[in-house]
């Protein structure tokens, strides 16, 4: 397990398919944890036919998947922006009593997201709470950024407000998805709403956001734009130390 480890973090899928075929002639049982350790270098590889396969091959070897089987393909696909095969393999899940989790519907977000299917990005985030999988921070700036590419300010905002109501962390990369959502639209009123809320929020945010972001909406409050370029300043500073 440990090799198979190492080979999945550096995406050595060669050497990992080798100790399969040698566990395999030396009669060494294997199990899921093996399988997804194998699969992960194969994951990283860009071979996602190969996780699939995996998946459908553990049932034939007598090995119950584990959800980081899953969550290794579903990844795989979502990397290659296949989210007809993230989906999918998503859904199927529940079939095999494996729990769904935050990273794969976050994975399967992220591959509806590289094609700009807002709306089934959307739903997967309203399912989350319903299936025990908890919305992360992840999940939700995949699913606002893909309302962003589609200039579907409503649907971003109401993202942004049901992230709020389940108590995620929203970053800076949350808060600028849905802004630029809204400048997309001219919403500018709800962009700078947006923005002065992060603000209230005390969001940890990089030194350089609020001044771009500030620039953009055509802030001219000189108090505003000296605030801003004080923490900033002071930002970098603590950064350096």
């Amino acid at each position: 397990s440990t090799v198979m480890a190492s080979c999945k973090a550096h995406g050595r899928w060669q050497i990992a398919a080798a100790v399969l075929e040698l566990m395999s002639c030396r009669s060494v049982r294997t199990n899921a944890v093996v399988w997804d350790a194998a699969t992960g270098g194969c994951s990283k590889a860009g071979l996602w036919q190969v996780s699939v396969a995996v998946l459908l091959l553990l049932p034939v070897l007598t090995v119950p998947p584990l959800n980081t089987n899953y969550n290794t393909a579903i990844s795989a696909c979502a990397t290659r922006g296949l989210w007809q095969h993230a989906l999918s393999l998503s859904r199927s899940m529940l079939g095999v009593r494996c729990v769904r989790d935050a990273f794969s519907a976050a994975s399967a977000i992220a591959a509806c997201q590289s094609k700009g299917r807002w709306q089934l990005a959307l739903h997967l985030v309203s399912t989350m709470p319903r299936l025990s999988a908890a919305v992360n921070t992840v999940a939700c700036n995949a699913a606002i950024s893909t309302c962003e590419q589609a200039s579907e300010w409503h649907s971003a905002l109401a993202t942004l407000r049901a992230a709020a109501n389940l108590s995620v962390q929203a970053d800076h990369i949350t808060f600028n998805s849905a802004i630029t959502a809204c400048e997309k639209c001219g919403q500018l009123d709800n962009a700078l709403e947006i923005f002065c809320l992060c603000q209230e929020l005390d969001v940890n945010l990089p030194p350089s956001f609020q001044i771009s972001v500030g620039a953009r909406l055509g802030l001219n409050d000189p108090t505003i734009i000296q605030g801003n370029f004080v923490q900033a300043t002071l930002q970098l500073g603590a950064a350096q130390h």
